[in-house]
């Protein structure tokens, strides 16, 4: 019977490649999808205020690169009002409203899916 014994280098070499930084883009993004469909909508400035530059108001954003030398895919939400993180506050609550959380729910529900 054969075993497999991993080699921790080459596994480590494989989570830090493009296309392992590729997979976790794909992935963010679907995350980001989800969330922009299952977002509250008020304004629309959180949920799809995706025209706007990087680094101001609203919107979901996705980025990739290597951090502590693992692939990662990120979704972040920028939607401030007046310095106010709003996208914390859905996601998180405060004291003026319960945690909605759009963005782990979406994590959630893409979880598992090819």
């Amino acid at each position: 019977m054969a075993t497999f014994r991993g080699n921790p280098a080459g596994i480590a070499e494989i989570g830090r490649t493009e296309a392992m930084q590729r997979a976790m883009g794909v992935f963010a993004e679907k995350v980001r999808i989800v969330a922009e469909a299952i977002a509250p909508v008020d304004t629309g400035q959180y949920a799809f205020d995706v025209s706007t530059p990087p680094g101001e108001e609203g919107g979901f954003e996705v980025s990739t690169g290597v951090r502590d030398g693992k692939a990662y895919g990120r979704v972040t939400n920028r939607s401030s009002n007046n310095g106010y993180c709003y996208a914390e506050a859905l996601e998180f609550g405060n004291s003026q409203m319960a945690a909605q959380r759009p963005l782990g729910r979406a994590l959630d529900a893409v979880k598992g899916t090819p």
